[in-house]
């Protein structure tokens, strides 16, 4: 069972949680150029203008800091995948309005999209992380029973491995960062278009 982030007991009240939730803004900037490993508390807290001592007045650890930085945006892609699938019935159509919805938050979470692009080792294999680790399977095993959805009504091909089609597909949408502005020139809107073209030619049926 993964350990979760302990909840924070020594910052309290609005503005509190306004410094903290600025300090994560920081912090996810750090993880995303240095990486989980590479980044310090120390690098944290100098871009965020306070001691490093100060910092463990907000978190207890680097590791709350990740997990408080990601699930909730995991929570919140859950919710929105979860609400394309109710919506639509037809799989193809279901999984293009997933690409787009994965776009959505690439584009909102543009350092959050490269750590889980880049830093699935740790998820894996940093224990207090595994809840990390565990809530990315929640999410992709749900475009994955769309997947297997599609080929057994015959709408998408049967001869493909559904697990390895949306890994392909979860690998091309969180690396798009790299086509939005300010790296890129490309909108989100036209990404997830020429995305969903791509996959779904290749795993239409007809």
């Amino acid at each position: 069972m993964a350990r979760r982030a302990a909840s924070p007991t020594r910052s309290e009240g609005p503005a509190a949680a306004s410094r903290r939730d600025e300090i994560l803004a920081v912090a996810g900037g750090v993880f995303a150029r240095k990486g989980l490993v590479g980044a310090t508390v120390r690098d944290i807290a100098d871009e965020a203008g306070i001691l490093s001592g100060s910092l463990y007045h907000h978190f207890e650890s680097k590791d709350q800091m990740v997990v408080e930085l990601l699930l909730p945006v995991l929570a919140t892609q859950n919710e929105r995948y979860r609400e394309v699938i109710a919506r639509a019935d037809d799989p193809v159509e279901t999984l293009r309005r997933l690409v787009h919805a994965g776009m959505r938050g690439v584009a909102e979470w543009p350092n959050v999209a490269r750590i889980l692009h880049s830093e699935s080792v740790q998820f894996q294999t940093n224990e207090p992380l595994l809840v990390i680790h565990e809530r990315r399977q929640d999410n992709r095993k749900l475009w994955v029973s769309v997947v297997r959805r599609g080929m057994r009504e015959g709408t998408l091909r049967k001869d493909l491995d559904p697990d390895l089609a949306v890994r392909a597909i979860f690998d091309a949408v969180y690396s798009s960062t790299r086509w939005l502005p300010p790296r890129g020139t490309s909108s989100p809107e036209k990404i997830a278009d020429q995305l969903a073209r791509l996959f779904l030619d290749g795993l239409s049926a007809t």
